[in-house]
């Protein structure tokens, strides 16, 4: 659960060496002049290091998987799988998670927001591409939700996960600025 561990893992895994090069790889994930990985402890090193998208609390990893088998920092399904009727919708801005998963034949389902309140899952279940990762006490935003920022080439904008897990609610409207990201049923 510590980063030496992720680099000897990462060392050990036969992969690596098809990851770091190929074309699409780089240093820093989508910008191609950061270069390519050099050698297999520099691409480990890399990749193990702790970001805001792969730790909680900025002092552990977020789960076990790490990124010592995946070609980018942030793989898919590092938090394992929803359970299968939970579907992750983005509202309308402004929307409320009710009528966000309404308008698509479900219900909000509450006691899910904790599962849905990652960053790695925004992207994964919504294609929305994260720019920022952020993680702020906002009771205006009652859950997790993306801001879009114009002229991206990669990203969409921000995607913000809320810290106070007693602040999270389907019924609430929220300003303009912000999609909801709701679980719904």
């Amino acid at each position: 659960d510590r980063y030496e561990h992720c680099v000897s893992c990462c060392m050990g895994t036969d992969a690596v060496d098809t990851y770091m090069t190929e074309p699409g790889v780089f240093k820093v994930a989508l910008h191609p002049e950061t270069g390519h990985w050099e050698n297999r402890w520099d691409y480990c090193t890399g990749q193990c290091r702790t970001t805001p998208l792969g730790t909680m609390y900025e002092n552990s990893y977020k789960d076990d998987f790490k990124f010592c088998y995946s070609k980018f920092p942030a793989p898919e399904l590092t938090l394992g799988k929803l359970p299968a009727d939970l579907k992750v919708e983005m509202g309308l801005r402004g929307q409320s998670c009710t009528t966000a998963c309404r308008a698509k034949g479900m219900t909000c389902a509450p006691e899910h927001f904790e599962k849905i309140n990652y960053c790695e899952i925004i992207q994964e279940h919504t294609d929305f591409r994260c720019r920022f990762c952020k993680i702020k006490a906002m009771q205006e935003i009652a859950g997790p939700v993306v801001q879009y920022m114009a002229g991206q080439e990669f990203f969409d904008g921000t995607c913000i996960q809320e810290r106070q897990m007693d602040h999270f609610s389907c019924g609430q409207d929220i300003s303009e600025l912000y999609n909801r990201i709701c679980p719904c049923v």
